[in-house]
């Protein structure tokens, strides 16, 4: 008797959780690295990228949560790249940090 591999076959809630983890990766990402790639010079510019992009990446997260319970912890490994900037402009504005 010869088995024959099974196909893998996902779910549409496999795929929509792939698909949100990808672009929460990637959001995060751009909000670390997209003021460097852009370089429009300023810091209101830098604020203007930064935070639309951790608003997002935080909007992800939360929707990841309410959708897939304890599945979207994975989502929070993209966590420290995008609240850098948050947190580096907090120390900055609390007076923790001088620049």
């Amino acid at each position: 008797m010869s088995q024959s591999a099974q196909p893998v076959v996902m779910n549409a809630s496999d795929s929509k959780f792939w698909k949100l983890l990808i672009a929460s990766f990637v959001v995060s990402l751009l909000s670390y690295f997209g003021p460097f790639i852009v370089n429009l010079g300023g810091e209101a510019n830098f604020i203007l990228i930064v935070f639309p992009l951790c608003i997002v990446w935080f909007l992800i997260v939360t929707y990841a949560f309410q959708q897939f319970k304890k599945r979207a912890l994975w989502f929070l490994l993209g966590a420290p790249i995008p609240l850098y900037w948050v947190l580096a402009f907090a120390s900055i504005g609390l007076g923790i940090v001088r620049m």
